[in-house]
């Protein structure tokens, strides 16, 4: 069974974007998502921040966890938060509220739970090998209906 088509004047599909770039500097890289994705980037932290309010978490605590959890993303890995950061800039809004995306999770867990699920993720990290991973979402009725699969290809005849 395929995937329903689309119908005309339904905007409730999920659109995705996407980025293949070459590069393997987390800087560069970010500041292209910023740059190519920044309407989208905005938008997808302006949602959050709402669906946030809207349990109950409001922009102080989602900045205190988003900031406490970008210093743990720093100290583990450096290129993912400098990367965090490009992307931020290159959008044109605080980083704060960028890695307060990427820190969802434990921002949801600063509320009692609320029902449906946020989303699962599965991450393949071998060492000398490029990390792969995968997300599915549950969604609700105020997510964002955009997306953006990045692939950072340092070998351009790579598959």
């Amino acid at each position: 069974m395929g995937l329903p088509r689309p119908r005309p004047g339904r905007n409730d599909l999920v659109q995705l974007h996407s980025l293949t770039t070459t590069t393997t500097d987390p800087h560069e890289r970010g500041s292209l998502i910023g740059s190519r994705f920044g309407g989208q980037v905005r938008r997808t932290a302006e949602l959050y921040l709402g669906h946030f309010a809207a349990l109950g978490i409001g922009p102080s605590r989602a900045r205190a966890v988003a900031e406490r959890s970008h210093r743990a993303l720093r100290a583990w890995s450096p290129g993912l938060a400098a990367e965090s950061d490009a992307c931020a800039d290159a959008a044109g809004i605080e980083r704060w509220k960028v890695a307060a995306v990427g820190a969802r999770t434990e921002i949801l867990a600063a509320c009692p739970p609320a029902g449906a699920g946020e989303c699962s993720t599965a991450v393949f990290a071998p060492a000398g090998a490029v990390p792969e991973t995968v997300q599915t979402w549950t969604g609700t009725s105020r997510s964002c209906r955009t997306r953006c699969c990045t692939t950072s290809r340092p070998d351009p005849d790579a598959p």
